[in-house]
């Protein structure tokens, strides 16, 4: 067993963790019925409860941004897992109002799926909700995140404080989502770090990294755009980061088009850099920028968004408007704001998946008790799919549980029964072995990993779908 942390059992930690949370700070309170921080004094009626959320190891984000002029509530998996749907669906019943419900989340595959769902069943139940999906990340580029789009990083949090502020104005739910995707649309990320991180309770990576930069790292170790050995200088490293973010000739990555009259520099600590170096790396991010022309008119910095003990940061551009700036600098009561301006495959993996399969399978859930034959189970599976396609643009030929799921569905509609269809999943299981990616994680890990296994969130559907067959 690894002895990198004090705490080795990370079923209990994150509980744990929150439990400290609520108890040094009493003007939050922690649920742990549904593993949510909650701001006790929000009024969900009389302005837009803002919930965000997602897997743990990211603090202060999310349980960290919970306070006046902040997040509303923050919802959170295990570690580097998304919160499951219940947990969602129960914080907006427990936090949202008549003002309505937005979810602000990262762009990571199982938060897109669980949150839209969560929002689907919260609206059944009569609470006006909204999603809003923040992708900041450059690293990967267009042409690489095909469908999947921008990853989430620490952008996501200046969104959460810009909205956090404007709700507390009094902005309707609608408006309140168009201004967070107007922010969104003009943000832009890059992060480095020196090394994976490591997970508690997981042995450690015995992969020597010294003398290097991973240079587009994600927060769940994710790879980025390159490795770059041996290490350059912090100002080599920078300018590399920053011509990621800021040449406009680049068109897989030229998101936003930046000028030196509105930019707001946001340079964010993953964790595992000591204050008084990350303290010069700001520095150093100023001063480059400078040379380039560009002198940020807000510059926060901090440990906003970790993962975990990553050691290594990331640097957010923001090209904010007058209301964005506003927002930035109205006051919000929080520690997390105030006080701070590739995992391997394994068992918890496959769980995560095919805790996934069920969710998908049971979308149309509010509908089922409806059902009592076999000619409405199948109507009521073609109508889980569709609704499952309003969530996610992932469809078969992607490399994901649709190429499962869709042939499993449409062979019932077909009429064939039930081992019929379980074939029929197997087969669509067994083609994603070489298939190319087109969404969550496996986007982003070496080609070659695409040959060795079918995708694990197909395979995790068949098990369930043979569990179920089994006498």
């Amino acid at each position: 067993m690894a002895t990198r942390h004090f705490i080795h059992d990370g079923a209990t930690l994150v509980q744990d963790a929150l439990h400290g949370l609520a108890l040094s700070n009493p003007s939050i309170r922690y649920d742990d019925d549904i593993k949510a921080i909650i701001n006790p004094r929000h009024d969900g009626d009389k302005q837009v409860t803002l919930i965000s959320g997602g897997g743990a190891g990211h603090e202060p984000s999310f349980v960290g941004l919970v306070g006046d002029g902040l997040l509303s509530a923050a919802v959170s998996g295990f570690i580097f897992a998304s919160p499951s749907v219940h947990q969602i669906q129960n914080t907006i019943a427990r936090v949202g109002g008549s003002a309505g419900t937005l979810l602000v989340i990262m762009n990571y595959t199982g938060d897109v799926l669980h949150f839209h769902l969560a929002a689907e069943k919260a609206r059944l139940a009569g609470f006006n909700t909204a999603v809003l999906v923040v992708g900041d990340d450059v690293s990967v580029g267009r042409q690489k995140s095909g469908k999947v789009g921008r990853r989430g990083l620490a952008g996501t949090v200046l969104v959460e404080k810009i909205l956090g502020a404007l709700a507390q104005q009094g902005m309707a739910l609608e408006e309140l989502r168009q201004a967070g995707e107007e922010v969104v649309n003009s943000l832009a990320t890059v992060g480095a770090a020196l090394d994976h991180v490591h997970l508690v309770g997981k042995p450690a990576d015995p992969t020597d990294r010294t003398d290097q930069v991973e240079v587009g790292m994600g927060i769940h170790n994710e790879p980025g755009c390159y490795v770059v050995k041996p290490q350059p200088s912090i100002s080599d490293l920078v300018d590399q980061m920053l011509d990621k973010l800021l040449d406009p000739d680049d068109a897989d990555r030229a998101y936003v088009s930046f000028t030196d009259t509105n930019l707001c520099l946001l340079v964010n600590n993953l964790g595992g850099v000591s204050n008084i170096e990350f303290s010069a790396v700001t520095k150093t991010v100023v001063d480059r920028l400078d040379r380039r022309g560009l002198k940020p008119i807000r510059i926060y910095s901090g440990s906003f968004m970790t993962s975990l003990d990553g050691k290594g940061f990331s640097i957010t551009l923001l090209k904010a408007s007058p209301q964005m700036l506003e927002a930035l600098d109205a006051p919000a009561i929080t520690p997390g704001w105030s006080t701070r301006p590739r995992p391997d495959v394994d068992e918890h993996d496959l769980k995560t998946s095919i805790e996934r399969a069920c969710y998908k399978l049971i979308a149309a859930e509010a509908e089922l008790d409806r059902y009592d034959s076999v000619v409405d189970w199948v109507q009521a599976a073609g109508e889980a799919l569709q609704a499952l396609r309003q969530a996610t643009s992932a469809r078969a030929g992607d490399r994901t549980i649709m190429d499962a799921l869709e042939p499993f569905i449409t062979a019932l509609q077909a009429g064939a029964s039930a081992a019929g269809a379980v074939d029929a999943a197997r087969a669509g299981r067994n083609s994603t072995q070489g298939m190319t990616a087109s969404f969550e994680r496996a986007v982003y890990v070496p080609e070659e990993g695409w040959s060795r296994v079918p995708d694990p969130g197909a395979a995790g559907l068949v098990c369930l779908l043979e569990g179920l067959l089994s006498p």
